[in-house]
C-alpha cells in the first residue's frame, strides 16, 4: 500500500476523536442503564428464584456462551477494521458467519442431553435447547452489527439495547412470578435477542445478503479463525469454573457461584464494555500511528482504573453486606466467592482492553498464545481449587491465575507493539493509590460502625469519595481531556 492510499484509507487521529466522543459517551449511558435495569431484575429473580434455578440456567448459559465465542468463526471482527468499504465484505461475512453458527447451534441440540447429565442436571435439557437458538440469532446479525460498531452508531446501539432490556425484564419477572424457575430466564433473554436482531437488521438496512467469493472467503477465514480459535480459549477461561463446579459440586453450589460471578462483573460490564464498544474501532483507525496508539490506549487504561480498581476493592470488602442485605441470607455463601471474583473483574477489564490493542494491530496470533496459556494454567488449578475448597476455592484459584499468568503476558504483549511500561505504570498509579485508601477506610469503618446496614451505605458513599478526592487532581483534568480528544488536535480543513 502506497503512503497516499495508507493516509487516505486510515482517518485521522482528529476524525477518531469526533466521531469517539459521542460514541463513547452513548456507549457509556447504554451500559449505565442496561445495568442498572439488570441489577434491578437480578435483585427481583433471586428473592423469587432458588440458587438450583440459577444453576440450571448457569449450564444453558455455558452452552450459549461457547457457540458464541465462535459461531460466527471470529470474521464479524473483519468489517470492524476492514481498511475498504465493509459492504463489500459483509455478504461474505454473512455467509460464513451463518452457516458456521447453524452447524453449531445443530450440534448443540444433539448434545444437549448429554450435557446436562454431565452437570447433574438433567432438567436443564429444555432450557438448553432454547437458550442454543440465540447462537443462530447472532450469527444472523453478524456482519450488520458490525456495521453498526464501525459507524461509532451507539446512539442506535443503546435505543435498541433499551428495548432489548425492557423485553427481557417484563418476560423474565412475569414468567418468574408464574413459577416457571430457569425457564423465565431463558424465555426473556431469547426473547430480547429476537427484538435486538429486528432492530439491528432496520438500522442496517438493506441486509448485505449472502455471497461466496473465492477471494474474500480465504482472507477472512485466514483473519476470522485465529480470533474465533482465541475467542474460544476466553470462553474456556470464563467459563470453566462453571464446567468444574457442575461437575465437580452440582447445580446449586452452582447458582451461588453464578450469581456471586455476574455481581462481581458488574465493573467488567459498566466499564469494560463501554469502552470497548469504541475502543477496537479508534485503534484500529490509529494502527498507522503507533506513538497515537499508544498514547490513546495509555489514556484509556488510566480511564479504566481510576473507576474499577477502587471500586472493586470496595465490592470485595463489602461482599457479605452486599450479597446478604440485597439478595437475601439464603444466598450468603455467595459472600465468599464474591471477594476474589470482584478482584479478578479488574484484571479481566485490563486484559481485554489489551486483547482489543493487540487486535487492532494484526497480532490475532499473539492472542491465541496468550489465551491459550492461561487456559492451559487455569484448568487443573481449578480442579484443585474446587475439590479443596469448594466454590471459594475455584474463585480463588482464578484469581491467582489471572495475575501471575495472564496479566504479565498481556502487558508484556502492550509493550511489544509500542506502549511503554512506563506509562502503563504511571496509568495505574492514582487508582492503586486510591484503592489502597478505600481498603484503609472500609477496614476502620467496620470497627467504627456496628450496624450492617449503616456499614454498607456509609462504606460505599466514603470510598467514593475517597477514591474521587484522591484522584481528582488527576482524573479529573484527564477524563475532560479523554472525552475532549482521542489524539493531539489538528487544524480544521475548512
Amino acid at each position: 500500500m502506497s503512503p497516499d492510499a495508507a493516509g487516505t484509507e486510515a482517518r485521522s487521529s482528529a476524525e477518531v476523536g469526533r466521531l469517539a466522543r459521542p460514541a463513547l459517551a452513548w456507549s457509556f449511558f447504554n451500559t449505565i442503564v442496561g445495568r442498572l435495569v439488570t441489577t434491578v431484575v437480578g435483585i427481583v429473580m433471586a428473592r423469587i428464584l432458588v440458587p438450583e434455578d440459577y444453576g440450571v440456567f448457569a449450564i444453558a448459559v455455558v452452552s450459549l456462551n461457547a457457540l458464541l465465542s465462535a459461531n460466527e468463526l471470529g470474521v464479524s471482527l473483519a468489517v470492524v477494521r476492514w481498511p475498504g468499504d465493509p459492504r463489500l465484505i459483509a455478504p461474505s461475512v454473512n455467509a460464513i458467519a451463518v452457516s458456521s453458527s447453524s452447524c453449531f447451534v445443530a450440534i448443540g441440540m444433539f448434545l444437549a442431553p448429554s450435557i446436562a447429565s454431565w452437570m447433574h442436571a438433567p432438567q436443564a435439557t429444555g432450557v438448553l435447547r432454547l437458550l442454543l437458538l440465540s447462537a443462530l440469532v447472532d450469527g444472523v446479525t453478524s456482519a450488520p452489527a458490525g456495521l453498526l460498531t464501525r459507524s461509532f452508531r451507539q446512539k442506535t446501539r443503546a435505543l435498541i439495547d433499551l428495548a432489548n432490556m425492557t423485553t427481557t425484564s417484563a418476560i423474565t419477572i412475569t414468567m418468574g412470578l408464574l413459577g416457571m424457575g430457569a425457564w423465565s430466564l431463558a424465555c426473556g433473554q431469547l426473547a430480547g435477542n429476537l427484538l435486538t436482531a429486528f432492530a439491528i437488521l432496520r438500522a442496517t438496512r438493506p441486509y448485505p445478503g449472502f455471497a461466496f467469493d473465492r477471494v474474500l472467503w480465504p482472507q477472512l477465514l485466514r483473519f476470522g479463525v485465529p480470533l474465533a480459535a482465541a475467542s474460544g480459549l476466553v470462553f474456556v477461561m470464563l467459563n470453566v469454573d462453571y464446567i468444574v463446579i457442575g461437575a465437580v459440586l452440582g447445580p446449586v453450589p452452582l447458582g451461588i457461584y453464578f450469581l456471586a460471578f455476574n455481581l462481581a462483573s458488574y465493573p467488567v460490564a459498566v466499564i469494560s464494555v463501554t469502552v470497548r464498544r469504541v475502543a477496537l474501532a479508534a485503534f484500529s483507525r490509529l494502527e498507522h500511528d503507533r506513538d497515537e496508539l499508544a498514547s490513546t490506549f495509555s489514556r484509556a487504561l488510566r480511564l479504566l482504573l481510576a473507576v474499577a480498581l477502587p471500586g472493586c476493592t470496595a465490592l470485595a470488602l463489602l461482599a457479605y453486606q452486599i450479597i446478604t442485605l440485597v439478595y437475601g441470607s439464603k444466598w450468603a455463601q455467595a459472600a465468599s466467592v464474591l471477594t476474589p471474583l470482584a478482584m479478578l473483574s479488574v484484571v479481566r477489564i485490563v486484559t481485554e482492553l489489551t486483547y482489543d490493542l493487540l487486535v487492532s494491530v494484526g497480532r490475532t496470533r499473539r492472542v491465541l498464545g496468550i489465551q491459550a496459556t492461561w487456559v492451559a494454567a487455569l484448568i487443573p488449578a481449578l480442579l484443585v481449587g474446587a475439590t479443596v475448597g469448594g466454590v471459594r476455592g475455584v474463585a480463588v484459584a482464578h484469581l491467582l491465575v489471572a495475575v501471575t499468568v495472564a496479566l504479565p503476558l498481556y502487558l508484556h504483549a502492550a509493550t511489544r507493539v509500542g506502549v511503554p511500561a512506563r506509562s502503563m505504570a504511571r496509568s495505574a498509579a492514582p487508582a492503586v493509590t486510591a484503592a489502597a485508601a478505600v481498603a484503609l477506610v472500609i477496614v476502620v469503618l467496620g470497627v467504627v460502625v456496628p450496624d450492617a446496614i449503616a456499614f454498607l451505605v456509609v462504606g460505599l458513599l466514603a470510598s467514593a469519595l475517597v477514591a474521587l478526592a484522591i484522584q481528582w487532581t488527576t482524573f479529573g483534568p484527564f477524563a475532560r481531556s479523554f472525552l475532549a480528544r482521542s489524539g493531539p488536535r489538528q487544524p480544521s480543513a475548512t
